[in-house]
């Protein structure tokens, strides 16, 4: 069930309205817009929230605003009528109803009109990305050149608190954008849709690659940033159920094996699908039901699958995301293996089979007598930012594992060997296996925060970190399973996070090797879970732990949250220097309102 809900503010603050002028009648005489504010229907209370002017009594009212009256100088036959605007994190996302335009124009007061881009332009929706924060005016043209206008819309900016942006040269930007919410000079935009997925091109040095994994797949010879934007859900197919048969494990049978992909939607060419099976198995007729790499295996513990996989490798400076409500993933998912400033957002992630989006960098070797890792962390792999997405949960027809736990895919966003992360207002729907910080006891991960995201009835990993210094903040678990799971040395700074009916809000796991696991809790609650935190409980912002955290096998990062040089930390006022920062209830509220795909 997809549960991407959709904000809808007409987020035009109350100190300066919107206003919808239009020189021309409008066919739909019971809705008419003056010069009035809009509000959405869901309210943060904190005065220095960045997300001002939102009064509301419930998000889940929030898909349908009706407009107030609004003045009207001629009578014309355009028929276009505004039903919701949304003007948060620089976008305008703007549904109607009535004749598609032929054209939008937008500008920034006291700048020049720009034209909209034709792909951004939908039967029921106009969206335009990349605005940086400030007052905006847009005019829609239909097909008999009658004009409406919409003014002093208010767009505000991104909020790019976390260790992503840590230390990042000033206007260095990230992914495709700079940091003021628009597009690098130099940067490729190319629009994807499920119709042309495996015919779009880009050229990419004197090479024209066809095909959205083909692009993906050969993006490392990049030498400048790019942005794809996914126009609706990109989807393809998954292989047909197959179920083991009862009381036996699918090394047992190397039938079991082979199997064929439905027909339901238009192939997604490219995406990798990898099986480990018995050294029995035909290679050449799994790979006739379209698996597309297979390993032999011994032992009936090491039986898997990685279906329907994109792998990018080796590129930086790069955006993914969504330009209209419907923009996602469904039946397949990323893998971002050694790149660097990587950005996804707006995408709503469906059915992945495997992890629906994971990255992975690189370190030294480890020494699994001693527990040490001979090298340190590869650095150069750094700067990952996730935001504004939805992960519904995933699902998996084919599941190979002995332990029979893949039915609802892998991970929704696992990390591994990679420093400077942040995800953000993201929203985890019926997740199972939702997000990992390191695959083993042995794999660092150096500078991570996870703030505003919403976690709904999700079963575990929320995250389960292991070597990892992570500032958790201001984020909201509902009815879920195993939180805060933490292992392996790691550090983290849990502050005013609010946990509701959860079976384990915190938990701190350490043994002989890694004997120093700390979960520092500031200011959380927890309310009405069956287990007991573990965390150890900070009665102020400055307590100190005795801990052992190296993530990147060099440097101590026990205690980072109280230094400027390791963290995002405001020495003289003694707190974290971001953009929102709440008490864990107000936090609750926000990632509610805010968090999750198109907003």
């Amino acid at each position: 069930m997809n549960r991407k809900r959709l904000l809808v503010l007409f987020i035009l603050p109350l100190i300066s309205g919107c206003r919808l002028d239009s020189t021309s009648s409008i066919t739909s005489s019971e809705s008419s817009v003056a010069s009035t504010s809009f509000v959405s229907s869901s309210s943060v209370e904190e005065k220095d929230s960045v997300f001002s002017s939102i009064d509301s009594e419930s998000h889940e009212n929030s898909s349908k605003i009706e407009n107030s009256s609004f003045e009207e100088s001629s009578s014309s036959n355009m028929n276009f009528q505004v039903v919701k605007l949304d003007s948060l994190n620089e976008k305008i996302a703007l549904s109607f109803r009535g004749d598609k335009p032929k054209e939008v124009y937008y500008s920034l007061d006291g700048e020049t009109e720009i034209k909209v881009d034709e792909e951004l332009i939908y039967d029921e929706e106009i969206f335009i990305p990349g605005l940086k924060k400030g007052s905006y005016t847009l005019r829609i043209v239909d097909d008999q050149n009658e004009e409406m206008i919409l003014s002093s819309i208010e767009v505000s900016e991104i909020d790019r608190s976390g260790y992503a942006h840590f230390s990042l040269p000033v206007g260095s930007g990230f992914g495709g954008y700079k940091n003021d919410g628009t597009l690098k000079d130099d940067v490729q935009v190319i629009y994807v849709n499920d119709h042309n997925k495996n015919t779009v091109q880009l050229k990419i040095g004197n090479n024209t690659y066809t095909g959205l994994v083909n692009i993906l797949n050969h993006s490392k010879n990049l030498t400048t940033p790019v942005v794809i934007r996914f126009m609706d859900t990109i989807k393809t197919n998954q292989f047909k159920p197959k179920s083991v048969e009862e009381g036996k494990e699918p090394f047992d049978d190397v039938n079991y094996f082979y199997n064929e992909k439905e027909d339901t939607y238009t192939e997604l060419n490219g995406l990798s699908s990898k099986i480990w099976a018995p050294s029995t198995i035909d290679v050449d007729r799994a790979k006739q039901g379209g698996v597309t790499e297979v390993s032999t295996v011994s032992k009936s513990k090491d039986t898997d699958s990685a279906f329907n996989n994109c792998k990018v490798a080796n590129v930086s400076n790069m955006t993914i995301e969504g330009v209209s409500s419907q923009a996602g993933l469904l039946n397949w998912g990323f893998t971002f293996q050694k790149c660097a400033f990587i950005e996804l957002r707006n995408l709503t992630f469906s059915d992945y089979t495997e992890d629906a989006c994971s990255f992975e960098g690189s370190q030294g070797n480890y020494n699994k007598s001693t527990g040490v890792v001979e090298k340190t962390l590869d650095t150069n792999y750094q700067g990952y930012f996730l935001h504004h997405c939805t992960f519904n949960r995933g699902k998996n027809n084919w599941d190979l594992t002995q332990e029979q736990d893949k039915h609802d895919g892998d991970g929704s966003a696992d990390l591994k060997k990679l420093s400077n992360v942040t995800f953000a207002y993201n929203h985890f729907y019926h997740c199972h296996k939702t997000g990992l910080i390191g695959g083993g006891n042995e794999q660092m991960t150096r500078n991570v925060t996870f703030h505003h995201n919403y976690y709904e009835n999700c079963q575990s990993r929320l995250p389960l970190g292991r070597q990892v210094n992570l500032h958790c903040y201001n984020n909201y678990y509902l009815n879920c399973g195993n939180c805060q799971d933490m292992r392996a040395n790691s550090f983290t700074f849990s502050e005013a996070n609010y946990f509701e009916n959860c079976t384990s809000p915190q938990l701190v796991n350490s043994d002989n090797v890694f004997s120093s696991t700390i979960i520092k809790s500031y200011q959380d609650v927890i309310v009405n879970a069956s287990k007991a935190s573990q965390a150890s409980v900070a009665s102020s912002r400055e307590q100190s732990f005795t801990a052992n955290c190296c993530p990147d096998g060099e440097n101590d990062y026990s205690n980072f949250d109280t230094s400027s040089t390791l963290f995002y930390y405001d020495e003289v006022n003694k707190v974290s220097n971001v953009s929102l920062l709440e008490s864990a209830s107000n936090g609750k509220t926000t990632c509610m309102n805010l968090s999750g795909s198109y907003h």
